[in-house]
């Protein structure tokens, strides 16, 4: 029998694989298809394949491996700093402490190297990303709200920020999780969303968003190993205005 499975970049037909396939994009697939596929998928759409799963055990590996975790002074990043302390990983933060706060990480701060840099600058950004096992990419303007006010900002930050850790990666050859957003949706047309539904956002700061994926899918092209994680509401101690706007 002839099973045909559909990848963004290639097709994997019967026992064929293709290399260089970037993402596995029906929420259907099955387990025999994912075997076929996902060993040499980059960059899986659906992060419920076993290839997706590996890759985030791998990143949460247990022991003396370093991570860099960007805003890793903010909401999000704070916890994921906490989380891979506790792990025994070697951890290093880059935050700029435009949103972030030094005092969600102050309880850990000897555990850990802090770096007060902005992801924009590139050099700086190289130096401190040499000898590292992965990056958790969670730096960004996220204030829906602000993106309006200005949006030239929010593009220089998510866009030209993200691609230059993208780019750095690529050249050292890290792994990157970062973080995109439900916001690339737009306004639901159906509920639950899928994954591979249509991508329509409505504001500038989604806007951002939809960029990095499309960054994150051109670099994946080229050899980047990367995974997007796309957040909904996230809400929990330390959370800041920009998080959760449904859930007080």
């Amino acid at each position: 029998m002839r099973y045909e499975y559909e990848c963004q970049l290639c097709k994997v037909i019967d026992d064929s694989r293709v290399e260089g396939c970037r993402f596995l994009v029906d929420q259907s697939i099955k387990d025999d298809a994912l075997k076929k596929c996902g060993e040499h998928c980059i960059v899986p759409e659906y992060i419920g394949s076993n290839h997706a799963h590996t890759w985030m055990h791998d990143l949460f590996g247990e022991g003396a491996v370093r991570r860099i975790i960007t805003g890793g002074a903010g909401f999000i990043g704070s916890h994921l700093v906490k989380n891979l302390v506790e792990r025994g990983n070697e951890v290093i933060v880059i935050d700029n402490l435009n949103t972030g706060k030094k005092e969600n990480i102050e309880k850990i701060s000897k555990k850990i190297d802090f770096f007060e840099v902005d992801i924009r600058d590139f050099s700086a950004i190289e130096n401190i990303l040499k000898n590292v096992d992965g990056i958790f990419h969670e730096a960004a303007l996220a204030s829906v709200q602000d993106s309006f006010r200005i949006p030239d900002e929010f593009f220089d930050v998510n866009v030209n920020g993200t691609e230059n850790i993208f780019k750095i990666a690529k050249k050292l050859g890290i792994k990157v999780v970062y973080a995109s957003s439900s916001s690339v949706y737009g306004n639901p047309i159906s509920i639950p969303i899928k994954e591979n539904d249509g991508k329509n956002p409505f504001n500038p700061y989604a806007k951002t968003k939809l960029e990095d994926d499309k960054l994150a899918e051109k670099y994946a092209r080229n050899g980047l190993k990367v995974i997007g994680l796309r957040y909904f509401n996230v809400f929990g101690s330390g959370q800041s205005k920009e998080y959760a706007g449904l859930i007080k």
